[in-house]
């Protein structure tokens, strides 16, 4: 053994306790050894390197006889089983599904020759879907129009905030209908605004589904497109019921069903209030004084003429006549 305490000096000659090869001499270890060294280069006696030896010495059958190795911290020699452990790394096994949630592993995961790295990234890097957001720019983001118009959308604007994986889709839908799709430059997330050419005259609202490297998608909408029939207001100077005429020289909203104020300037005239039928009759009516005045109200059923060529059916409420000025009344459903 050498005294260096920096190498280890192994004396093969030494180490006969293992059975000779009645060939060759060398010895008959059935479960070889291989060098591990974190050296560059070997150096031999004669000033070659032990690569330039193995070179010149690479036939098959031409073998030497070392008469002693040199160890040392950097140069050990290890079993296959070292070898794959190094090479591949600690491997873990389970098929008994995990009772809770750890980290990015679902319930009920099994593992199936997961290495240390695989099993550190499942747990401390889990997935996490982008953040994802869309509008319409152009004309707007939604809103309520009137049953007949025409409304075109021609920019999307989607913006999305990458989180643990790369974006690999855009797609914009109107409902089951694929408008556009982009994968261009889209990698890294972004502000993305798409040029489309979409007529818009029923109630819709568009979805920006963003698709990552995972397959995974995440879906969001815009703003809604709604589309209604009008409701009119004003006072009239007619008795008995109103006609079509009458009720559409009025003043015209556009909005939905549900508690409305307005205000009446009458000079011994009625005042009115018209809606599509379908919204139903109406439960009470106050004056801005907070009185019931329902009972003062008559209702009628009147045909209207639509913007989208429809007669449609409105309840019409007029009051008895009335002289007032910016005169509220409250009617609810």
């Amino acid at each position: 053994m050498s005294n260096d305490p920096k190498h280890t000096k192994i004396d093969l000659n030494k180490l006969r306790a293992v059975p000779e090869d009645p060939t060759t001499g060398e010895p008959q270890d059935k479960k070889p050894l291989y060098y591990r060294s974190k050296a560059k280069y070997i150096l031999m006696d004669d000033g070659t390197t032990a690569e330039d030896a193995i070179n010149s010495k690479s036939s098959g059958d031409h073998t030497h006889t070392a008469d002693e190795i040199i160890t040392d911290k950097d140069h050990q020699f290890i079993s296959q089983d070292q070898l794959d452990f190094l090479s591949q790394g600690a491997r873990y096994n389970k098929d008994i599904p995990t009772y809770v949630e750890h980290g990015g592993i679902p319930i009920g995961t099994t593992f199936d020759n997961k290495t240390v790295q695989e099993m550190f990234d499942m747990i401390l890097y889990p997935y996490v879907s982008p953040i994802v957001s869309t509008s319409v720019i152009t004309p707007g983001n939604g809103g309520l129009y009137e049953i007949g118009q025409l409304v075109t959308v021609t920019k999307i604007r989607v913006s999305i905030t990458i989180k643990s994986n790369n974006i690999t889709k855009i797609t914009i839908t109107n409902g089951n209908d694929e408008i556009i799709s982009k994968t261009d430059g889209v990698e890294n997330g972004g502000t993305f605004d798409i040029d489309v050419n979409v007529p818009v005259t029923k109630n819709t609202t568009f979805t920006a589904k963003v698709q990552d490297d995972t397959l995974a998608i995440t879906a969001k909408n815009t703003g809604t497109f709604t589309f209604v029939y009008p409701m009119y207001y004003g006072s009239v100077s007619i008795d008995g019921a109103p006609t079509d005429a009458n009720i559409r020289a009025l003043t015209k909203i556009i909005n939905t069903k549900g508690t409305k104020t307005f205000s009446f300037t009458a000079n011994n005239q009625r005042m009115l209030f018209a809606y599509p039928k379908s919204y139903g009759k109406l439960s009470k009516i106050f004056d801005q004084n907070n009185f019931d005045v329902t009972d003062t109200f008559t209702v009628y059923e009147v045909e209207v003429n639509c913007l989208d060529l429809n007669q449609v059916d409105y309840y019409v409420y007029i009051s008895e006549r009335t002289s007032v000025s910016n005169f509220s009344n409250k009617f609810q459903w």
